[in-house]
């Protein structure tokens, strides 16, 4: 499954953990970079956030990332 993690909630762990064989998560760079990319405020922290609780359910997570000019 890919995701962004905004959504994800840690009570969603254990059915995802059944449903995916891993979770890969779109990041773009340091909290900075990665929320004016984004728009909004706090998604890079709550991507991490839902990382840790996904791998606290034994889920794999991966991770993939955008190149960007001018940052």
């Amino acid at each position: 499954m890919n995701t962004n993690g905004t959504l994800l909630k840690s009570a969603d762990a254990p059915k995802i953990a059944e449903a995916f064989d891993m979770v890969v998560f779109s990041l773009d760079g340091p909290p900075e970079i990665h929320d004016t990319i984004r728009g909004v405020a706090g998604t890079c922290k709550k991507a991490l956030e839902t990382i840790k609780f996904l791998k606290a359910h034994g889920v794999r997570v991966g991770c993939t990332c955008g190149v960007y000019l001018g940052f």
